[in-house]
């Protein structure tokens, strides 16, 4: 009898351990990107344990560019800072706070990257790793490295055919929409080619 009582005991215990364990995690939905385009790609916070930050490196695959990054207005709102490191198809990029705060313990994006596709771009994979976040005694909350799996647009399974352009031109855009003729501060580049087409980014002078 007291055997029973003890596995009892045990079992109820395991599943209040199951069903109040943190989700700690830091993920980038599955996208899809037309090649020649820049899209917009928010970068999501799951930490039930609350965080006053996070860090991770994203690996980029082979013909997608990290244009820009932007903190979203969640981020704003919370009193954040961006800081960023370079290096190769590799960059650093963290959050952390101006004061003792931390992010909301729901889904929140925090970053939003500013992503191209090449011309010949027919898909692959990014990866999130050395993936954490700090509690408010600067504790680290560490979290699972994640893959997402970018799709070329158009593409369906059927080889695409990517067709020589040239640009003829190129015009600058205050974040406004006010056409400007040289760029000062962040704005957005649009460059037309000779078969119609535009591809826009935005670019930091």
């Amino acid at each position: 009898m007291t055997k029973r009582l003890m596995m009892a005991i045990m079992m109820a215990a395991m599943l209040t351990l199951a069903a109040t364990a943190q989700i700690n995690e830091m993920y980038i939905e599955d996208f899809t990107i037309d090649p020649g385009t820049v899209i917009e790609v928010p970068v999501m916070l799951h930490c039930q344990t609350p965080s006053r930050g996070m860090q991770f490196d994203l690996t980029l695959c082979e013909g997608l560019t990290l244009q820009d990054i932007e903190l979203t207005q969640e981020s704003l709102d919370k009193g954040m800072n961006l800081f960023t490191r370079r290096g190769g198809n590799k960059v650093t990029i963290g959050t952390y706070p101006s004061n003792r705060v931390c992010y909301d313990t729901v889904p929140t994006p925090v970053v939003i990257l500013y992503l191209e596709a090449a011309e010949t771009f027919t898909g692959g994979t990014i990866t999130m790793t050395r993936v954490r976040g700090a509690t408010l005694d600067n504790a680290s909350i560490k979290m699972n490295d994640t893959t997402t799996t970018v799709t070329a647009g158009g593409t369906s399974g059927v080889a695409q055919v990517v067709v020589p352009r040239n640009a003829v031109g190129v015009d600058y855009f205050t974040l406004d929409g006010i056409r400007v003729t040289r760029p000062a501060g962040v704005a957005i580049q649009v460059t037309r080619y000779d078969d119609g087409t535009t591809a826009a980014c935005k670019i930091r002078e």
